[in-house]
C-alpha cells in the first residue's frame, strides 16, 4: 500500500505551483506532477525534501531529475495519449511514472541492475503498465521500434544513430545535449529523408540536466548575441565601400568569425 498523507498531498500541490512559476504552461505535465507521489521513489530518509525542487541522490551515483526538469522535458514531448514513448534511463522511475500518468505506452531502460530492479518494483505498485527492460539505453528496443518520441534522461556528447533510426517519421527525441559550458535540451526531429537539430527554449529553461550542473544562461545568450551582431557588422563591412579592401576583408573575417562562433554555441 502507498503511503500518501495530507502533509505530502500539500507539498506536492506547492511544488506544482513553483514550477508553473518557473514556465510549465502544460496543464497535463502539471496534472501529472501533482498526482505522482514522488517520496515513494526515494529512500524514506529523503520523506522530508522529497517535494524540493532538486535532484536527489538514488544509489549508483546517479539522482532522481529535479522535478523541474522533468516537467520540462516532459512539456517539450508535447504528449498524446497512447503515443509510443522509448525512455532512455529509467533512473528512479519517476519520469516514467509522469509520462504513463500522461497516458503514454512506455518503454524504458536501464543499465545499473539495482535501479532497474526497485524501478520496476515501485512501477508494479504504482499500477503503471511500463514495459521496464534492463541493458544499454543507447540500443533501444529495435525489436519494438519505431516510436514516436523517445526521451534521454542523461547527459550525451552526440545523439545515438541506433535511437534516431528507431523514431517515426515525423517523431522527436529529447536529449540533454552537451553544449560548449552549458548543457540544454535539444529537440531532434525526424522528417522523411533528415533530421534537423532545433535547440529549444533558449532563455526559458533554469533547472539542471542532472541535478548537478546549473546552465550558465547569461553566459550563453552573452555569446549567442554577440556572434550574431558580429554577423551583421561582416555583412556591413564586407561590402567593398569606396575600393577600400582592406575594410572588405576585414568585415568578411568577422562574418566568418560570427557565423563559426553561433554554430559552435549551439550545435557542437
Amino acid at each position: 500500500m502507498i503511503a500518501d498523507s495530507f502533509k505530502h498531498k500539500g507539498l506536492r500541490k506547492a511544488l506544482v505551483e513553483e514550477i508553473g512559476r518557473k514556465g510549465i504552461t502544460d496543464k497535463a505535465v502539471l496534472d501529472a506532477i501533482g498526482a505522482i507521489p514522488r517520496h515513494i521513489f526515494l529512500d524514506s530518509s529523503l520523506d522530508n525534501i522529497a517535494y524540493q525542487d532538486k535532484a536527489l541522490p538514488i544509489g549508483c551515483d546517479q539522482t532522481i531529475s529535479q522535478p523541474f526538469t522533468v516537467a520540462f522535458q516532459t512539456q517539450l514531448l508535447d504528449l498524446k495519449p497512447n503515443e509510443k514513448v522509448l525512455e532512455i534511463g529509467t533512473g528512479s522511475g519517476y519520469q516514467t511514472s509522469v509520462l504513463c500518468e500522461m497516458k503514454a505506452r512506455v518503454f524504458t531502460i536501464e543499465r545499473h541492475k539495482p535501479l532497474y530492479v526497485r524501478a520496476k518494483s515501485v512501477l508494479q505498485l504504482m499500477k503503471y503498465n511500463a514495459k521496464c527492460y534492463f541493458g544499454d539505453g543507447y540500443k533501444g528496443l529495435p525489436s519494438y521500434a519505431p516510436f514516436d518520441k523517445i526521451i534521454i534522461t542523461c547527459g550525451a556528447k552526440s545523439i545515438p544513430s541506433d535511437l534516431v533510426a528507431q523514431l517515426k517519421i515525423g517523431g522527436f527525441l529529447i536529449i540533454p545535449a552537451l553544449v560548449l559550458l552549458a548543457k540544454m535540451p535539444m529537440k531532434l526531429a525526424v522528417g522523411t529523408s533528415l533530421f534537423i537539430i532545433a535547440v529549444k527554449s533558449l532563455l526559458g529553461f533554469t533547472g539542471d540536466l542532472q541535478g548537478s550542473e546549473t546552465i550558465d544562461w547569461t553566459l550563453l545568450s552573452t555569446f549567442t548575441g554577440l556572434s550574431v551582431v558580429g554577423i551583421f557588422i561582416g555583412i556591413f563591412l564586407s561590402k567593398k565601400i569606396e575600393g577600400n579592401k582592406l575594410k572588405s576583408a576585414f568585415g568578411w573575417f568577422v562574418l566568418v568569425m560570427g557565423i563559426y562562433i553561433l554554430i559552435k554555441e549551439l550545435f557542437l
